[in-house]
């Protein structure tokens, strides 16, 4: 869980700096697309595992199945925004625009601490340096 959402974070933060103007490397993109897909992927796979064991092995399956839902969701309307800022039709953004993917980040932020990860001093400055 703390896999994707920390995934799901870093790609929109992706998205958020296009956004605001600041150039993102292409690459970075990408590799940040493919591990939401890879995390993605293993909770999944990790969901289906944990179905597999008997009832009493089982914990919270609904709850669980939610996360992955919603991940999914997150994801899929990411990468649809992500599609408009990266066509070939170049145009500036409302600062109006960037405040919700501001928002998501942040709340994106306090699951991860929920969640006890606390590794990504990248994202800790992206706060900073857009001032939240």
């Amino acid at each position: 869980m703390q896999g994707i959402v920390r995934a799901n974070a870093n790609y929109l933060q992706k998205i958020v700096e296009a956004l605001s103007g600041y150039g993102i490397n292409m690459l970075d993109y990408k590799l940040a697309r493919k591990d939401v897909y890879l995390n993605s992927a293993n909770l999944s796979a990790t969901f289906q595992r944990m179905l597999s064991e008997p009832k009493s092995k089982q914990g919270a399956e609904k709850d669980i199945h939610q996360f992955v839902v919603l991940n999914h969701i997150l994801f899929s309307n990411t990468a649809n925004l992500s599609a408009a800022v990266f066509s070939k039709e170049k145009r500036t953004y409302p600062p109006g625009l960037i405040v919700p993917g501001r928002k998501a980040l942040n709340k994106l932020n306090e699951v991860r601490k929920k969640l006890g990860d606390e590794t990504s001093d990248y994202i800790r400055s992206f706060k900073k340096e857009f001032a939240f």
